[in-house]
């Protein structure tokens, strides 16, 4: 019912000079770092074929979403947790970083899994992306902050699935997000311009996310 096309690593657009970036995390996202990641799925009525979402839309997303990661680095980072120390956790992005994203075809039922109905929940992992496992080391532990899933139902519609440790990005953060990186992909920024600050400030909510 599912077909993997591609499977790749998004980094942020080379539009910011930003190298690095750490964000100690705060007594009330450490909590988080033990509960499960957070899933989401979103889903758009936009019927197209496979040739079209291939050729036209993909490259487009990859791109809108390589500019709005240059201003959510945090999103592309990882949570680093130092063992033996009494540092808190932080979540830190440094050059290289980035966000894994698997463009994916299912056969399902658009129509049926978003209706106004009772509906079977396994049905749509489908279309929920895969955290990268932990990478461990003797002194840390290494956790990655997001991936995402793009599926085509053929002729039907597209769902955008987001995986998150809750830790390094709430509902608000990552709801702006999709908001500004839906922008910016139909600004025209996706085709190789760049979005600097004053400009991000005309998307919903962007100064708000980018201080996550």
């Amino acid at each position: 019912m599912e077909m993997k096309l591609e499977h790749c690593q998004i980094h942020p657009s080379p539009c910011t000079a930003q190298q690095e970036l750490s964000l100690p995390l705060t007594h009330f996202d450490i909590p988080f770092l033990v509960s499960g990641p957070t899933q989401r799925l979103i889903f758009f009525d936009f019927p197209c074929s496979k040739s079209n979402f291939l050729d036209i839309i993909v490259p487009d997303l990859k791109k809108s979403l390589a500019t709005t990661l240059a201003h959510f680095l945090p999103l592309a980072g990882n949570i680093i947790l130092q063992l033996n120390s009494c540092n808190r956790p932080v979540n830190r992005y440094t050059s290289g970083d980035s966000v894994s994203l698997t463009i994916a075809q299912c056969g399902l039922d658009f129509d049926y899994l978003t209706g106004n109905h009772q509906r079977v929940s396994d049905e749509f992992y489908a279309c929920v992306p895969q955290l990268g496992p932990a990478r461990r080391s003797p002194n840390l532990i290494i956790l990655p902050v997001m991936a995402l899933q793009i599926t085509l139902f053929p002729r039907q519609g597209i769902c955008l699935g987001l995986t998150n440790h809750h830790a390094g990005g709430d509902e608000s953060s990552i709801i702006n997000f999709v908001k500004v990186w839906a922008s910016i992909n139909g600004s025209g920024a996706a085709a190789g311009e760049e979005v600097n600050d004053d400009e991000l400030e005309y998307f919903p909510f962007a100064a708000e996310c980018r201080n996550l």
